[in-house]
C-alpha cells in the first residue's frame, strides 16, 4: 500500500469554507445562521466497522483512517454478534456474518448497506479507506480553489494559496494514475463498469474527484494527456448511468457559485 498522507492537512478547512458558504447561501435565499451551521455541523457516520476494539487487525484500521485524515465521527465503530466470531459458528449465525470466515474487522460502506457488501480484511479495508481519502483529499482541494476564484474579489485572492491547492489536486492525479497502471486504483468490477457491476466509496470518490476538477478547472482539462492510464480509466466510469444522472452543470449550482 502507498504511503498514508494525511488528505485534510489545510488549516481550519471548516471555518474558511463557513465563511464562503454564507455568500452562496445568501445569493441562493437561504439564511446566513443556517449556511453556517449546516458548514459546521458534525458529520454523520458514513460507514460502519464491525470490530472489537481490542482487536489489534480492528486497531490497524481505526489508525489507518486516522492517519488518511478521515474524520473519527465518520466511522461508526459495532460490535459485531458474539455468536458470529466464535471458533465453531452456530448455524442461526451464519446469516449475520459480515466476513463468511467470521473474522473482524469489516467495514460495511454505509449504515444501510447489507452484510452482503461487507469489505472484510484489515489489508484490504485499509486500501479502500486510502483509495477513497485520496479522492476525497484532492476534491476538497478543488473545492477550496473554487471558493477562493469564484466567490473572492479578485483584488483579495491569494494567488500562492491556490496554486498551494491546484498542486495538492495534481498530486492525487499523478497518485491516481499510478494506481491504474498498477491495477489497484480502487477494487469493484475491474474493467467492467456497466450499470450492473459493483462499485465501491474508493471508485465512486475517484470518479466524482475527477469530474469536479473538469466542472470546475476546465481550462487545465491537458490533466488527461499527462496522466492517459486515469483517463482512460475516467472515461468508462463516467458512462454508467449513476454517474450520467448526476454530472454536475452550472444548473445545479448556486448562483454565486456558477
Amino acid at each position: 500500500m502507498a504511503a498514508l498522507t494525511n488528505a485534510n492537512d489545510q488549516k481550519d478547512p471548516v471555518s474558511a469554507i463557513a465563511v464562503e458558504a454564507v455568500a452562496v447561501a445568501e445569493a441562493a435565499g437561504t439564511t446566513a445562521e443556517s449556511a453556517t451551521a449546516a458548514a459546521a455541523a458534525p458529520a454523520r457516520p458514513a460507514m460502519v466497522l464491525l470490530g472489537e476494539a481490542t482487536s489489534p487487525f480492528t486497531r490497524k484500521v481505526r489508525i489507518v483512517a486516522m492517519e488518511l485524515g478521515i474524520d473519527a465521527s465518520r466511522i461508526e465503530l459495532v460490535l459485531p454478534d458474539p455468536m458470529s466470531i466464535l471458533p465453531v459458528v452456530p448455524a442461526n449465525a451464519v446469516s449475520d456474518m459480515a466476513n463468511p470466515l467470521g473474522k473482524v474487522p469489516a467495514l460495511l460502506p454505509t449504515p444501510t448497506s447489507p452484510r452482503s457488501d461487507a469489505i472484510y480484511g484489515s489489508q484490504v479495508i485499509a486500501q479502500h479507506l486510502d483509495a477513497a481519502a485520496l479522492a476525497d483529499g484532492g476534491t476538497e482541494a478543488v473545492i477550496l480553489t473554487a471558493y477562493e476564484t469564484l466567490l473572492r474579489p479578485e483584488e483579495r485572492r491569494w494567488d500562492a494559496w491556490i496554486e498551494g491547492q491546484l498542486s495538492k489536486a495534481w498530486r492525487a492525479l499523478a497518485a491516481l494514475e499510478e494506481r491504474v497502471v498498477a491495477g489497484d486504483v480502487v477494487s469493484g468490477s475491474g474493467d467492467d463498469y456497466g450499470d450492473d457491476g459493483p462499485l465501491d466509496l474508493g471508485t465512486i470518490a475517484t470518479g466524482c474527484f475527477i469530474g469536479y476538477f473538469e466542472f470546475r478547472l476546465p481550462h487545465l482539462i491537458a490533466w488527461r494527456d499527462k496522466h492517459p492510464a486515469l483517463a482512460a480509466w475516467y472515461a468508462k466510469i463516467q458512462e454508467r448511468r449513476s454517474f450520467v444522472a448526476t454530472a454536475p452543470t452550472t444548473a445545479g449550482a448556486a448562483p454565486a457559485a456558477q
